[in-house]
């Protein structure tokens, strides 16, 4: 004989542990559902926000560096004017992207070669402050340099030499980062450390020959 079908009532459905779960998860998500929504909506939202910022940041990078490309045309013709113009609308519109950050060393030289110091020695500042441009760091630093030893702020442009040969790896960047502090202390009657390093140049393998002519050059002006 069959046995007869259990009853199963509704108490004991209440009291499976399972089923209390599955019906306390779609509870939740009834009460929960409009937040989950939102919540959802506003993720959408910000990656649509992102990949336009994204776009745009991209786009205003191309249009920078289309004009400074444009820039550099300019003063490779001499035409310094239109030159300094560009490279001062690069900043006011570009601000922020590597291109503007270049246009502020491409215009402090122009100043400078201009005698416009005090202008230029603000540019050069400025585009110091942006350290990952590393091959016209130095040239920069060097600007600043003499721009300090014009203002009679010798123990300056030793300091900024010195910061200036650090923002290269090139050994012979450095070397005329050091010529260029020697010559002063020469001016300054201070040849401390001086002979050493001239010393050094001239004994190592790697120094090219103009090198070594400079380094000859400035050991016998500490030793006049």
């Amino acid at each position: 004989m069959l046995k007869p079908k259990k009853k199963i009532t509704k108490k004991e459905i209440q009291r499976d542990p399972f089923l209390e779960t599955m019906d306390k998860a779609q509870s939740h998500l009834e009460e929960k559902r409009s937040s989950y929504l939102k919540i959802g909506i506003g993720l959408i939202i910000a990656v649509i926000l992102f990949n336009i910022y994204r776009e745009k940041n991209s786009e205003n990078n191309l249009t920078a560096d289309a004009s400074l490309g444009k820039a550099l045309v300019a003063l490779s013709m001499k035409d310094n004017d239109n030159a300094k113009f560009q490279f001062e609308t690069i900043i006011n519109e570009f601000d922020g992207t590597s291109s503007a950050e270049l246009a502020k060393y491409y215009l402090g030289k122009i100043k400078y070669d201009s005698g416009e110091y005090f202008e230029a020695e603000l540019d050069l500042i400025e585009f110091t402050k942006y350290k990952s441009i590393d091959l016209l760091m130095p040239s920069a630093y060097q600007m600043l340099a003499d721009i300090a030893i014009k203002n009679e702020k010798v123990d300056k442009a030793i300091k900024l030499l010195s910061e200036g040969k650090k923002t290269s790896n090139n050994i012979h960047i450095q070397r005329i980062m050091d010529f260029e502090i020697i010559r002063i202390k020469i001016m300054q009657g201070n040849n401390n450390n001086s002979q050493s390093i001239l010393e050094e140049i001239l004994s190592s393998k790697n120094a090219t020959s103009s090198e070594k002519k400079t380094a000859e050059e400035l050991l016998g002006k500490l030793s006049g």
